[in-house]
This record gives structure tokens, C-alpha cells and sequence, in this order.
């Protein structure tokens, strides 16, 4: 039985009367080649039956050193939050996804540099971006809601590690939220609790890209909690009477919550915790509350991730302006603190 040989890019090159490395280059999107003649070479290795043979393609590059970075190669993570209000936080969120950004990056031969936006005006930061010649960028946190980034994305490769960013439309590595309440609510109805209230501020709902509220509306569908169902306290802010009045009007036995100063309003209340009322936080950092039961976002993962993606796409030539958006959500997992009752066995 005979075998069709395989076609290689040397035989699309020759047929498009081209040279190898420029077919190579074109099925990569690489933007040094003319759309025109992207599209061309694409379209006689697709009639060709082109395959690439990711085999030989991952022994190539590591023969020539392209699974790691240019010893020079700088990545910038850029955020709203000024450097000096985390670098003395480590556990922090954005000192643990800075962290890993930069560990991950070393291993793939890239520095990262932190970069605050309030600092720089963006035209500025595009200017530095430019004249060092940053070619991967991570958006990290964004405190101010729906921000709009006005970089040169023609020239720049990028990942959003939020939900905030409204503009450009990249790739995204993220926090599976919408998973995070349904392991909570899971746990929490096997601890007993069936009155299962969710109280966030709007930002960070909107943050998160309302996934919370979605999970939270979605496991209220469930049989056993529709006679208790709770509607969710989402609003810019909070005072600690709004709070206790919500408690009270609908029983509420555990809150699921991103802020930490609701806890301190429970106690302003007289609210013992977890005896009186169960307290979940959704983004629980080891280092600074332990003791809080909830859900750790394995934010590590997060910003490792987002290297990987970058490196990926640096390697397949992509900008940001014509990348298509696609993502990775990491999932977190249940944190056992002491915020919430132990199990019925165990009590």
C-alpha cells in the first residue's frame, strides 16, 4: 500500500514562486508579509492539502532556541494601581499575578516590567512601549470601570487579566467566576445553608463581567433553595444599615461577597460570625485573611497563563489590532476557613 507523501512548505514555495521561509511566515499571519500574498500562499496551501506536522515543528524550535524568548525581550504589565500601594502586600492580587508573570517570564528568557497607568499619560507609556521596543503587553487590574487603552495595538501583542477592559477586544486569561459561585453554593448547601445571599458593589460586578450574578440567578433555579431564594444586594455602595435591613428582610444565613469590610458591618451589627450568619468571600488571598472561608482564585496560574499565550502568539506573528478574541479561564477551588459552620457531622 503506498503512502501520499506529506507536503512540505519548500513545495508550496516553489509553486507560489516564493521562498520557504516567506510561505512559512505567510500561514503565520506574520506582518511583515503583504496581506495580499498572505492570502494568496494560504490559499495554494490549502488546495495543495498542506498539513503542518506540529512533530517536526516542535523539534525545530528547539533546535533553534524558539521555544524561549530573546534573551531581551521585554514584556510590560501595565495596571491602574500604583506600585507602591502592592509591592509591600505580597499575597496581594496583584502582586501574586505580577509575581507569577515575571517568574514565568525569566523561565521563557522575557523581563517584565510594571508600568502604572496613572504615572504615564498612555501616550507617553506608548512613546517608552515604542523607543524600547515592547512588542507583549498584560493589562492587569483596572480600577476605573470600561477603561479604553489607546496603544499602538498595529505594532503590539496582548492579554487582559480583566473583565474592565472595554477597548481593544483581546485575548483574555481570567478567573472562571461564574465556576466560583457554583462551588460555593455547592458547598455551602452541603454545609446546610439554603438562604444564599450575593452582595457586590456594581464595579465589582462589572469586573468580574457580571459572571457572579449570573451563577448566583442560575443556582437559584435549583429545587431544594426556590422556596429561599434571596435577591442579590448590587449597588455602588453599601452602609451597614442597607446590609443588616437586607439580612433581616430575607433571613439571609450566609453572604457571598468580594468585600472584606462587609465582615466588619456584620460585626457593627452584632452579628457573630459564623454562629449568627455565614461569611464567603469570593477572591480569598491566604497570606491576608486565612481564616476566611471561600474561594481561592489560584491568581498564580493566571499570570503564568498569560505569559504562555503571549509567547504563543508573539511566535505566530499576531498583533493585537487583528488577533482573533479568544480565552482561558482558570478555575479556583474551595479555601476551608472558619467564616462559615462545619459540617452537620462534624458540629
Amino acid at each position: 500500500m503506498s503512502t501520499k507523501r506529506r507536503i512540505t512548505l519548500r513545495d508550496i514555495a516553489k509553486k507560489g514562486g516564493v521562498s520557504a521561509t516567506t510561505v512559512s511566515l505567510a500561514l503565520r499571519d506574520h506582518p511583515s508579509i503583504p496581506d495580499n500574498t498572505r492570502r494568496r500562499l494560504k490559499a495554494l496551501a490549502e488546495k495543495m492539502g498542506y498539513r503542518p506536522d506540529p512533530l517536526l515543528s516542535a523539534l525545530s524550535n528547539l533546535k533553534t532556541g524558539k521555544h524561549r524568548g530573546d534573551h531581551h525581550s521585554l514584556l510590560v504589565f501595565v495596571s491602574d494601581m500604583p506600585k507602591d500601594h502592592w509591592t509591600n502586600k505580597p499575597g496581594g492580587p496583584i502582586y501574586t499575578e505580577f509575581s507569577a508573570t515575571a517568574n514565568r517570564g525569566k523561565e521563557l528568557g522575557y523581563a517584565v516590567e510594571y508600568f502604572c497607568l496613572q504615572e504615564f499619560s498612555q501616550k507617553r507609556l506608548n512613546s517608552i512601549l515604542e523607543a524600547r521596543g515592547v512588542r507583549g503587553l498584560i493589562v492587569g487590574a483596572l480600577q476605573h470601570e470600561h477603561r479604553h487603552l489607546k496603544f499602538d495595538w498595529d505594532r503590539l501583542v496582548a492579554v487582559t487579566l480583566t473583565h474592565g477592559l472595554a477597548h481593544p477586544s483581546i485575548p483574555f486569561v481570567t478567573h472562571n467566576n461564574f465556576k466560583a459561585v457554583s462551588t460555593a453554593w455547592n458547598k455551602l448547601r452541603h454545609l446546610g445553608y439554603l438562604r444564599i445571599g450575593l452582595l457586590l458593589s456594581r464595579f465589582a460586578s462589572s469586573q468580574a463581567g457580571h459572571e457572579w450574578q449570573a451563577a448566583q440567578l442560575l443556582m437559584q433555579q435549583h429545587p431544594a433553595v426556590q422556596d429561599h431564594i434571596v435577591p442579590s444586594l448590587i449597588q455602588p455602595e453599601f452602609t451597614t444599615r442597607e446590609i443588616l435591613n437586607w439580612i433581616e428582610d430575607y433571613q439571609i444565613e450566609v453572604i457571598l461577597t468580594i468585600d472584606g469590610q462587609v465582615r466588619e458591618k456584620l460585626k457593627e451589627g452584632r452579628y457573630k460570625i459564623p454562629k449568627d450568619i455565614g461569611f464567603v468571600h469570593l477572591d480569598v488571598l491566604p497570606i491576608h485573611n486565612p481564616d476566611y472561608s471561600g474561594i481561592y482564585q489560584n491568581r498564580d496560574l493566571i499570570g503564568s497563563s498569560a505569559v504562555d499565550l503571549i509567547h504563543l502568539m508573539l511566535q505566530r506573528g499576531e498583533v493585537a489590532s487583528n488577533c482573533n478574541r479568544r480565552g482561558i479561564t482558570i478555575e479556583g477551588s474551595w479555601h476551608e476557613g472558619k467564616t462559615t459552620l462545619k459540617p452537620r457531622s462534624d458540629r
